[in-house]
C-alpha cells in the first residue's frame, strides 16, 4: 500500500487539511469542526423523529352519579320510608297538604294514595316509582321522582316544575312497616269515641277490631291486606259489607304510645276513639 499523501491548500483563507489514501475516495474532507456541533446530538434526532404517545381515552367522572347503581325492587326501600313534611310543625297532622306517608308498597299524599307498581331506586339517594293513585272517586296511574339527602331526612320531590322538599318527621315509625296476616294485637279490641257508650252497640262511632275483621256501626267485612310496624300505625283494605252493598276500601289508624288512643287518619276530619276497658 502506498503512503498516504498529504497535501494543504488555502481555500477561502481558511486551512482545510485532507487525506486521502487508496481506500477513501479523494474528494472526502471534513472541517475541522467538532462531532457535537457538525452532527445532532442523540437527544435532538430522537425528540425530532419521535413519535408523540397516544394519550389514554378520558373516561367519564361518574362518581357523583347514583343513578349508575339503579335497579328494579319489588318494594321501596327502607331509606325512603317514613312520613314526609314541608313542615315539621305539621307532623302531626294528619290533613297537612305537604303530608307524605311512604310504605314497602304504597305511597300516600294529601287527598290521593295508591300501590307502587314499579320502582327504581340505586338504594340510598335516588327513587323514581310508578303510583296507580286514587282520590275523589278516580284513578289514575302517575310516576314521581325524589331525592333523598346523604343524612337521609331531607327528601326532595324532583318531578315537578318547582322541587318540593319535605323533611322526615322524627316520630315516624312508617319506616318499620311491614305486611302482616292479620292485624296486630296492640290494636285490637273496641274503640269509642266517647268512653261511655262502651255498652252501647249502635252506637255510631264504634269500633271493634278482630285479628281479622273489622266492624263499624253499619258494616262489617274480613281484612284483605294489613300494612302496620305492629305498635303505632296501621292501614288495612277491608272488605265491608253493609245494607245490601259490598266494597273494598282502606282504612288507615295512628295508635297513641300509651295504645289507648286511636285516631282514624284516612278520613278527611280525623276521628279519635278511646280504648274501652
Amino acid at each position: 500500500m502506498q503512503n498516504p499523501k498529504r497535501f494543504s491548500q488555502y481555500f477561502g483563507g481558511v486551512a482545510i487539511i485532507c487525506v486521502t489514501s487508496l481506500m477513501v475516495v479523494i474528494g472526502g474532507c471534513s472541517t475541522s469542526q467538532t462531532p457535537e456541533t457538525s452532527s445532532p446530538s442523540p437527544e435532538s434526532s430522537s425528540t425530532s423523529n419521535a413519535v408523540a404517545p397516544e394519550q389514554p381515552e378520558t373516561t367519564p367522572n361518574i362518581a357523583d352519579s347514583t343513578l349508575v347503581q339503579v335497579k328494579q325492587y319489588q318494594e321501596i326501600p327502607q331509606a325512603f320510608q317514613g312520613v314526609w313534611q314541608a313542615d315539621l310543625k305539621q307532623c302531626s297532622s294528619p290533613v297537612s297538604e305537604t303530608r307524605l306517608e311512604i310504605a314497602p308498597k304504597q305511597i300516600q299524599f294529601y287527598e290521593s294514595q295508591g300501590p307502587i307498581q314499579e320502582v327504581v331506586s340505586d338504594g340510598q339517594t335516588t327513587l323514581k316509582v310508578k303510583v296507580e293513585l286514587s282520590g275523589e272517586g278516580e284513578t289514575w296511574l302517575t310516576e314521581r321522582d325524589f331525592q333523598l339527602s346523604e343524612d337521609q331526612n331531607t327528601l326532595t320531590a324532583i318531578g315537578g316544575d318547582t322541587p318540593l322538599v319535605r323533611y322526615r318527621c322524627s316520630n315516624s315509625t312508617l319506616a318499620q312497616v311491614k305486611q302482616y296476616q292479620e292485624i296486630p294485637q296492640a290494636f285490637q279490641g273496641i274503640w269509642q269515641a266517647d268512653l261511655e257508650q262502651c255498652s252501647s252497640q249502635v252506637s255510631e262511632t264504634r269500633l271493634e277490631i278482630a285479628s281479622k275483621q273489622i266492624q263499624f256501626y253499619e258494616s262489617q267485612g274480613p281484612i284483605q291486606e294489613v300494612v302496620s310496624d305492629g305498635k303505632t300505625t296501621l292501614k288495612v283494605k277491608i272488605e265491608l259489607s253493609g245494607e245490601g252493598e259490598t266494597w273494598l276500601t282502606e282504612r288507615e289508624f295512628q295508635l297513641s304510645e300509651d295504645q289507648n288512643t286511636l285516631t282514624a287518619i284516612s278520613d278527611d276530619n280525623p276521628l279519635v276513639r278511646y280504648r274501652c276497658p
